[in-house]
């Protein structure tokens, strides 16, 4: 599911696409649908409910007494976990069911689950052991079963329009100064003209659009400063590496 669509990034821009530019719109909005998706570190665009999504497990650095390890969700808000299996990452691992009182969904708007029961090398007598995992805690992950809410953010969806509509306003430019430039090849490479009162200046450029990639070449397809941008920063999940 596309967080926009070829209709409406011509809505935004107020124009109607030929048949080549809505197939181009297509394709602009799946492509601004998966960098939203890696900006942010997170998706909607997968269906609720989720089985078995595999996560490392975060757990408490050493001398945070008796706090859990966290699990961070794809998807968000998260509305309800409905199992969780820790298990380590080697092949056929052992794996290990928590029952309920085990984990708690702890903050369904950023998708942050707790594991309230934890094996730790320093307090094995408060917490279950769990064997197969190495001190300190080894690369144990959480296959969680959740339901989340589907629904596209109003603002994420306003977000993919924009860019959509950015990139789609640079490929049309492109294609008005190409189609200008074979009409008129005595255009080719020309840059600007200023008329002064008795003289006349060209100014040329090898860069064609074409090559050039229009006026956006090499810009982000959200810039920083951007409206855009800042609507998809408030979506940036943290990374633990």
């Amino acid at each position: 599911m596309n967080y926009t669509t070829s209709a409406d990034i011509a809505l935004y821009l107020g124009v109607t696409f030929t048949p080549e530019q809505q197939a181009a719109a297509d394709a602009v909005a799946t492509a601004v649908t998966l960098y939203i998706d890696r900006y942010v570190g997170r998706s909607w665009q997968a269906t609720s409910p989720v089985s078995g999504e595999a996560h490392a497990i975060v757990p408490p650095v050493p001398g945070d007494r008796g706090r859990p390890a966290r699990v961070f969700l794809a998807h968000v808000p998260a509305v309800a976990v409905t199992a969780v299996t820790i298990r380590g990452s080697a092949p056929a691992a052992t794996e290990t069911v928590l029952t309920a009182d085990q984990f708690e969904l702890l903050d369904p708007e950023h998708g942050v689950v707790t594991l309230v029961t934890w094996w730790s090398p320093w307090y094995p007598d408060q917490l279950p052991v769990a064997p197969w995992l190495a001190p300190p805690y080894g690369d144990a992950l959480a296959l969680v079963d959740y339901t989340f809410g589907a629904a596209v953010p109003a603002d994420v969806a306003l977000a993919a329009q924009m860019i959509g509509a950015a990139e789609m306003a640079r490929q049309i430019a492109v294609q008005s100064s190409s189609a200008s430039v074979a009409a008129h090849p005595e255009l080719a490479g020309l840059s600007s003209i200023a008329v002064g009162r008795n003289d006349i200046a060209i100014t040329r450029s090898e860069v064609t659009a074409a090559t050039g990639g229009g006026a956006a070449a090499g810009a982000d397809l959200a810039p920083v400063g951007s409206t855009a941008r800042t609507i998809l920063d408030s979506y940036r999940k943290v990374v633990f590496a």
